[in-house]
């Protein structure tokens, strides 16, 4: 489906062989998500298919920058049915209802991560 997103990056240095570090360190404290084995075409499928997983470097990611978790909780505050960080960090997203609502969002979180960068994507 097409999904209005915000991507976000704070700005801050997150080098990955860090968070693998770190993961691989304490990888039994966190949960490794179950991957799907076909991924829905409606929006609501989608969401909920993802909500189900995560991305299993978050926590490693955030115990090195805790302004990870600040996007996320950002990015849930500003509307996003869904956010989730991106690869091994620090640029997360947000999945938005319509791109008017992920274009409104962008605008509010510029404010909050003015070192880094925010833009509004679509698929």
């Amino acid at each position: 489906p097409t999904l209005p997103m915000v991507l976000v990056n704070p700005g801050v240095p997150l080098p990955t062989p860090q968070v693998f570090q770190h993961y691989a360190t304490h990888a039994h404290l966190f949960n490794v998500s179950p991957r799907p084995a076909a991924w829905p075409t409606t929006l609501p499928e989608f969401i909920a298919q993802l909500k189900g997983c995560d991305n299993d470097l978050t926590e490693a990611a955030i115990a090195c920058v805790p302004v990870v978790g600040d996007v996320l909780w950002r990015l849930k505050d500003s509307g996003a049915i869904l956010s989730r960080m991106a690869g091994s960090g620090a640029t997360c997203f947000g999945i938005f209802h319509s791109a008017h609502e992920a274009t409104t969002a962008a605008h509010t979180l510029k404010n909050h991560f003015a070192k880094g960068w925010v833009v509004v994507a679509k698929n």
